[in-house]
């Protein structure tokens, strides 16, 4: 594997307005001074980091990049949910340890939350309804599937309204695309399904529909359709039941 030694950049980071004042994330969000149409995620990984996240090496750890991008690109095609291009590349950070590089098409416009309220015609509300379908049809095929599952797309946070330098047309876009997915072989992985498809996800819908004035009627019958599935399925799961009593 070819390791950039230093920055692969000839361009100068910045600081990226949205995530200046983030603390709280495990990874480095970046601008470039003389390409504003796209940020920098940095992520440093240490024999330590690659230990506590379960991966034996490097090479794995780019094998899970890899296969983030996969996953995305499926969701993309697949499903129609919108996400930026990107790509990455290994090199050094000024600590000479390896970092991890990923390149996104920046999104200009408003996040999803901030724009929600903007959306007023019948058309509008219906891109929104969609959104929701289409998370909710991705996970339908995961429990289907008992693979691997992109973790981190059922929050409305995640989303941003707007244009990429590749798109000017304004669409929703998922674009927070750290690799992380689960797969159903663990039992901690499958509770976390279940939470999301139980709880999360309708509180999602609910934010929705408070900023947007408005009930979303077709995804919740979707997604009440997707729970009796698995309540058929598998007919000793208790939050899958309280979930149906409570949305019924």
């Amino acid at each position: 594997m070819n390791i950039e030694k230093y920055s692969p950049f000839k361009d100068v980071f910045i600081e990226h307005d949205d995530f200046s004042e983030d603390h709280s994330r495990p990874d480095v969000i970046k601008g470039l001074e003389n390409n504003p149409d796209k940020i920098i995620r940095l992520e440093k990984f240490s024999k330590k980091q690659i230990k506590s996240n379960n991966f034996d090496d490097l090479e794995s750890r780019v094998e899970n990049h890899k296969k983030g991008k996969r996953l995305f690109f499926e969701l993309k095609e697949k499903y129609g949910i919108s996400v930026p291009e990107f790509n990455f590349v290994v090199g050094e950070g000024n600590d000479s340890l390896p970092m991890m590089y990923t390149v996104v098409d920046k999104v200009k416009g408003k996040h999803f939350v901030e724009a929600l309220p903007e959306f007023r015609d019948e058309g509008e509300i219906e891109i929104i309804e969609n959104h929701f379908i289409k998370i909710i049809n991705y996970l339908r095929d995961k429990h289907k599937e008992q693979g691997e599952w992109l973790c981190d797309i059922v929050s409305n946070k995640q989303y941003m309204f707007g244009k990429t330098s590749n798109n000017q047309e304004d669409d929703l876009y998922l674009v927070d695309v750290q690799p992380l997915f689960l797969n159903f072989d663990k039992k901690s992985s499958r509770n976390y399904f279940y939470e999301l498809l139980t709880e999360k996800i309708v509180e999602e819908i609910s934010e929705a529909e408070s900023s947007l004035g408005t009930d979303l009627p077709l995804c919740r019958e979707q997604l009440l359709v997707f729970l009796r599935e698995v309540s058929l399925a598998e007919p000793n799961n208790k939050d899958v039941e309280e979930a149906l009593k409570n949305i019924s």
